[in-house]
């Protein structure tokens, strides 16, 4: 997994994720009809993990669908 941040000098930020000294956390919606047209949404939240690098781990909140 490689992770982008967009500022000029990224490195220090990206090397502070990968030991933990700071978190990334990846936020999404998703919106969508159904065959029916009928509206939907989901939810998403992960976080990047210094104990398994390469995956984000599920928050505990944020993740919804109805």
């Amino acid at each position: 997994m490689s992770i982008v941040v967009p500022v000029t000098d990224a490195a220090p930020i990206v090397e502070a994720i990968k030991t933990g000294g700071k978190h990334l956390y990846v936020f999404g919606e998703i919106r969508y009809k159904d065959i029916f047209n009928r509206p939907h949404f989901t939810t998403f939240c992960g976080e990047y993990s210094i104990k398994t690098p390469g995956n984000l781990v599920s928050c505990k909140e944020y993740n919804t669908a109805d």
